[in-house]
Formats: C-alpha cells, sequence, structure tokens
C-alpha cells in the first residue's frame, strides 16, 4: 500500500492542527454527483450545516444537531 506524505510546507500546518471533539449529533449523508444541484438546494437551510465534500465516489454532506 502506498502512503501519500504531506508536502514540507503542510507538515508544519498539519502539527499545529487541534482536534476538537464535538458532542451533538450528526448525520452523514452520501449523495451520487449527479444530485449535486438538487442535495444543495434542499440543504440549504439546514442549520447549523457544516460540511459539502466531493471525492471520487459522489458527494458526503455533513449536519450537525442539537441534542
Amino acid at each position: 500500500m502506498n502512503s501519500i506524505m504531506p508536502s514540507s510546507e503542510m507538515v508544519p500546518v498539519i502539527a499545529a492542527t487541534k482536534l476538537k471533539l464535538h458532542h451533538e449529533e450528526f448525520t452523514l449523508v452520501s449523495l451520487p454527483v449527479s444530485e449535486k444541484e438538487k442535495a444543495l438546494e434542499l440543504f440549504k437551510n439546514v442549520e447549523p450545516f457544516s460540511t459539502i465534500s466531493v471525492d471520487r465516489t459522489g458527494r458526503s454532506l455533513s449536519t450537525l444537531s442539537s441534542t
């Protein structure tokens, strides 16, 4: 298995990164890229909205909700 190494410029950025654990519930939804526009329209009013990420297999939408 090949490992991916960060560039020398990114090493200090990654080293300085602080992780934070959120105790709220969250939902992760994966959709085909072809559903991008529909998903953006449906999710535009979800509060608080966290992320949209894209990879080669599709688009993921993550939302946080209060408990």
